[in-house]
C-alpha cells in the first residue's frame, strides 16, 4: 500500500483521515506491515493489503477458509507486538489457503485455482447441508445438492483445471478463474484504452483480477486501485495477476473511502445486481469520479424470478431488478441527469450492440434492448468511446493471445477451423462466434490477431495462464483433419 495513498483515503465510518501509526515493514514508499488509525479505528495493512472492512465478507463457507474477523484480530494483535513470526504462525494455523499465498514461494495459478476450488466445495456443500439440516428453508442436503460430493461432503470435482473451467458453479466449476475466458473483456479493453484515466483509477469487486491483468498493461502501478470484500481473490490477484498493485479489503454496504472527485474512473465488474444497495453503490460510483472521469458497470442482469436461491450461500434473497429500464429509474435518482450521459451495449444473441449510444440522461426513455442476456453502462459527463473500435494489441499482449478452449478444432491446408462447444455456452462467452476460420499463414499480422481478439476467437490471457496452452505457432503442427 502507497502511503501517497493512505494520506489520501477517508475513513467510510467516520470521514477521518488516515494517520500511518505502525509501519513494522515497508519497500520504498509501500507499507507492507502495519497499522493505520483514524477517529475511530485502527486498520491493519497485512502484506500490503489494507483491511478496511469491518465485517466478514461473504461469510458462509468462505468464512471457513478464511475466518475474516479473526484474523483482522490477531493481526491487529500482531502488528502491535512487532510479532510478524507471530501472525505467520497464526495465518498457517488457521487459514493455510492465505497462508499458501502470502508466504509460499512455489505456487501456481493454476495448481492453487483447482485446490482452492475443491476445498471451496467441500466446505459449501457441508455449509449448505447443515443449513438446510437445521433451518429447512435454506441450504440444501448432500443427497439433493447439485455440487457432486461424497458422503463427508468432500468436493467430487474439480480434478483438472479444464474441468474446473468446463463446470458451472453448482457443479464444481470457478467462476472467478472463468472470467478469464470470458471473450467480452475485449470491449473492456477497449474502453479504458479508448478512454484513459490521467489519475488514480479504482477496480471494484474485481474477483481474481481480470481487469487488473489488463489495466497493468497500461496504468501506472502506483495510480490502480483495487477494491474488494472477498479476501481470498485480493491476495490470488496480488500473488498471481497484478503484485504491484493497491489493495484494500473494504465492504460496499459501507461508503468508498475515498473524497468526493477523487478518482479519474471507476470499473465495477459483474457485481452490480449481487449487491443490496445498488443505489447506493451507483451513488457512492457516482460521487467518488472526477467531473471529467466515467464510471463502467459492467454485466448488469435482471430476473426477478430469482427472489429466493437457497444454494446461494452468501445470499439465499435475492433483490434483482425485473427490467434493465429499473437501472434507468435508479440512475435518475442517483446521478444528476444535467451531467451525466451514458450508454448501455448488451450481450443479445452473444453480440456486441449498442442500446442508445451516448444520451443525456435526462433524454434517454428506455435502455431495454429484448436481450435476455446482460448489459453494461458507461457513465460520464461527456460522450465518449464505447469499445466498438479495436484498439491494436502491444507487443507484450499479441505474445499472451491464445485460441479460447471453447471450440472443438479441425485443420485443413493453412486453415485452422473451430466450432464452439453449445453445451459450455453460457454468459462467459457472450460474443465468441458459433464458428470461425482462421489463417494460419498471417499469425505474424498485428492487425489480423487483433481482429480475431476482437471477434472473441482469441483470448489475452494473464501470465500465470499462458503456459498452460498451446501458442499460436502450434496450431500449425495440427494434424489436417480426414
Amino acid at each position: 500500500m502507497h502511503q501517497n495513498l493512505l494520506d489520501q483515503l477517508r475513513c467510510p465510518y467516520c470521514t477521518g483521515h488516515f494517520t500511518l501509526t505502525i509501519n513494522l515493514k515497508s519497500h520504498k514508499d509501500r507499507v507492507l506491515y502495519g497499522s493505520v488509525e483514524c477517529n475511530c479505528f485502527e486498520f491493519p495493512i497485512i502484506d500490503g493489503v489494507l483491511l478496511l472492512s469491518l465485517t466478514q465478507g461473504y461469510g458462509g463457507s468462505e468464512g471457513k477458509l478464511i475466518p475474516y474477523e479473526s484474523f483482522m484480530a490477531a493481526a491487529i494483535v500482531f502488528i502491535h507486538t512487532g510479532d510478524l513470526d507471530g501472525l505467520r504462525a497464526w495465518i498457517e494455523k488457521n487459514s493455510p489457503i492465505l497462508a499458501q499465498l502470502i508466504y509460499r514461494e512455489d505456487l501456481s495459478f493454476v495448481d492453487f485455482n483447482v485446490a482452492y476450488t475443491r476445498q471451496f466445495h467441500t466446505h459449501n456443500a457441508r455449509y449448505l447441508d447443515e443449513q438446510k439440516r437445521q433451518y429447512g428453508v435454506v441450504g440444501e442436503t448432500l443427497e439433493e445438492g447439485a455440487m457432486p460430493a461424497d458422503e463427508q461432503g468432500e468436493s467430487v470435482y474439480p480434478k483438472t483445471f479444464e474441468d474446473m473451467l468446463y463446470r458451472k458453479m453448482a457443479s464444481g466449476g470457478n467462476f472467478y478463474a472463468k472470467r478469464y475466458f470470458d471473450s467480452s473483456v475485449s470491449v473492456t479493453r477497449n474502453i479504458l484504452l479508448q478512454n484513459k484515466p490521467d489519475d488514480y483509477l479504482l477496480s471494484l469487486c474485481f474477483g481474481q483480477g481480470v481487469f487488473e491483468s489488463v489495466a497493468r498493461e497500461h496504468v501506472a502501478a502506483d495510480k490502480m486501485i483495487s477494491l474488494d470484500a472477498q479476501l481470498i481473490n485480493i491476495f490470488i490477484t496480488k500473488r498471481f495477476i497484478h503484485p504491484d498493485g493497491m489493495y484494500i479489503c473494504h465492504d460496499l454496504y459501507f461508503p468508498l473511502p475515498f473524497r468526493d472527485g477523487f478518482l479519474s474512473a471507476v470499473f465495477a465488474s459483474t457485481c452490480l445486481p449481487e449487491l443490496v444497495n445498488q443505489a447506493q453503490v451507483v451513488r457512492e460510483i457516482a460521487r467518488v469520479t472526477s467531473p471529467e472521469g466515467w464510471g463502467l458497470i459492467e454485466h448488469i442482469w435482471t430476473g426477478k424470478m430469482m427472489r429466493y436461491v437457497p444454494g446461494r450461500y452468501y445470499r439465499y434473497m435475492q433483490n434483482f431488478f425485473a427490467s434493465f429500464d429499473n437501472y434507468l429509474t435508479l440512475l435518475n435518482n442517483t446521478c444528476d441527469p444535467g451531467r451525466t450521459h451514458l450508454t448501455a451495449y448488451g450481450f443479445g444473441d452473444y453480440r456486441l450492440d449498442a442500446v442508445d449510444g451516448f444520451t443525456p440522461l435526462s433524454e434517454m426513455e428506455h435502455i431495454d434492448d429484448g436481450t435476455t442476456g446482460m448489459i453494461s453502462i458507461l457513465m460520464s459527463a461527456k460522450p465518449r468511446e464505447i469499445g466498438e473500435k479495436a484498439v491494436p494489441l502491444t507487443d507484450v499482449e499479441a505474445g499472451r493471445l491464445r485460441l479460447s478452449p471453447m471450440y472443438e478444432l479441425e485443420r485443413e491446408g493453412d486453415a485452422l477451423r473451430g466450432a464452439f462447444k453449445q453445451d459450455l455456452r453460457d454468459f462467459m462467452q457472450m460474443t465468441s462466434p458459433d464458428t470461425f476460420e482462421m489463417d494460419l499463414t498471417r499469425l505474424d499480422e498485428r492487425t489480423y490477431l487483433t481482429e480475431l481478439y476482437q471477434a472473441g476467437v482469441l483470448l489475452l490471457l494473464p501470465e500465470p495462464l499462458v503456459d498452460h496452452f498451446p501458442p499460436l505457432n502450434q496450431w500449425a503442427d495440427l494434424p489436417e483433419s480426414a
